[in-house]
């Protein structure tokens, strides 16, 4: 079976991108998009990760904002609180 799933970014895009030991927001063109589908508390997730070759990947899970999320804008990338190791 294959899913068809709309992703927030596409290859070619602009976004922007925390540095997560600076915490600062960089400009970057996404290369590739990956979707993974995942099952959370029985609910089905979608993780999107977007790749730029130039840093690891940035890994979108909708509905979950993180550090490591691609932004549509540097205020979005700035608002995000900094990245804090697990």
């Amino acid at each position: 079976m294959k899913l068809t799933i709309e992703t927030q970014f596409n290859p070619g895009d602009t976004v922007w991108r925390k540095n997560l030991v600076t915490n600062e927001a960089k400009q970057v063109k996404i290369n590739s998009v990956d979707v993974y589908v995942f099952f959370e508390e029985g609910k089905q997730s979608y993780l999107e990760m977007y790749h730029d070759g130039e840093a690891g990947p940035m890994c979108n899970i909708p509905g979950k904002i993180s550090a490591n999320n691609a932004f549509a804008t540097k205020e979005d990338a700035d608002a995000c609180p900094a990245y804090v190791p697990e």
